[in-house]
């Protein structure tokens, strides 16, 4: 496991650069209480969703806290934005999906609260209301009444949080100051 600290740092320079300030904490989160901007999930991303829900479950590590899982990558769990009582899944739908549907009432999230709130890039629905879309070819209403302007930069964001843990467990290896890490991959 990754200590918060470390992962709530990298998010909240990395949100800096590519969003605005935003306050990072890291909360169990009960699903029913989660909302997606996504109206539908990819059948095959889902069950891509499960397996990582399985290695997870089998690490005996809660869903979904953030861990190293190679010498090489770092998984930051899924990131949510609060507004107030509400939060929205930013980054993750599919594993807060799978997890749902594998009869998971709570997982690990890590909560962003922008300084300066902004409304979601489109109108949400209960993460009990996500559909699975298995048809070839685009998915329907994928975002209803989406706003170009206010879509999260998630992508460039987690790089380069990512990137940023990566860096500091690999210095605190070499220097040998490094923290226990549970789950960690030589």
């Amino acid at each position: 496991m990754i200590p918060a600290p470390l992962v709530n740092d990298a998010l909240a320079r990395a949100f800096v650069e590519y969003w605005g300030a935003v306050a990072v904490r890291r909360e169990v989160v009960a699903l029913a209480d989660l909302r997606s901007t996504i109206r539908t999930v990819r059948r095959d991303r889902l069950r891509n969703a499960h397996a990582v829900l399985a290695s997870q479950t089998g690490s005996g590590l809660r869903l979904y806290e953030p861990v190293r899982y190679s010498a090489r990558g770092v998984a930051l769990g899924v990131v949510v934005e609060s507004y107030g009582e509400t939060a929205v899944v930013l980054d993750g739908t599919n594993r807060a999906v799978a997890a749902l549907r594998h009869g998971c009432e709570a997982i690990v999230v890590t909560v962003v609260s922008p300084c300066t709130p902004k409304p979601p890039a489109a109108d949400t629905i209960p993460l009990t209301d996500v559909g699975i879309w298995a048809e070839d070819g685009p998915r329907k209403e994928l975002f209803r009444a989406l706003d170009e302007q206010l879509f999260r930069p998630m992508p460039d964001i987690l790089a380069r949080a990512e990137h940023d843990v990566l860096a500091t467990l690999i210095k605190e290896e070499r220097d040998g100051t490094d923290r226990l890490h549970v789950g960690r991959a030589r």
